[in-house]
C-alpha cells in the first residue's frame, strides 16, 4: 500500500479513535455482563482500540492497494477474556457466538 494511502487511513482512524475506544468499552461491558449472567468465573476481561502506530504498521505490511480501507483491518477493537478454568472456554464461546 502506498505511503499516502496509509497516511490517509491513519488520519481517518485517529479522527475516529475515541469512537473505537468507546465501542471497545461497550463490547467489553456487554461480554462481561453476559458471562456473569451465566455464573462463569472470570479472571479478567480487557478491551481496547488498536493503537494508531500499530495500525500504520499493519497497513504498511499489507500488499493490497488499500481500497477496502479500515474495513479490511480485522482487529481495530479487541476484547480479551481470561478465564480461570479451561472448561469454561466453550461456554463463553457459545455465549459470544449467540450474541454476535
Amino acid at each position: 500500500m502506498d505511503r499516502r494511502r496509509v497516511d490517509e487511513l491513519g488520519i481517518s482512524y485517529v479522527e475516529k479513535l475515541s469512537l473505537y475506544e468507546e465501542y471497545a468499552s461497550r463490547v467489553r461491558n456487554l461480554v462481561q455482563d453476559l458471562i456473569e449472567r451465566e455464573d462463569i468465573e472470570v479472571h479478567s476481561i480487557e478491551g481496547w482500540a488498536k493503537a494508531p502506530a500499530d495500525l500504520v504498521r499493519a497497513l504498511n505490511a499489507r500488499g493490497d492497494d488499500g481500497d477496502a480501507g479500515l474495513n479490511a483491518v480485522s482487529d481495530l477493537v479487541t476484547v480479551r477474556v481470561l478465564l480461570r478454568f479451561p472448561e469454561d472456554v466453550y461456554k463463553v464461546e457459545e455465549i459470544i457466538l449467540a450474541e454476535f
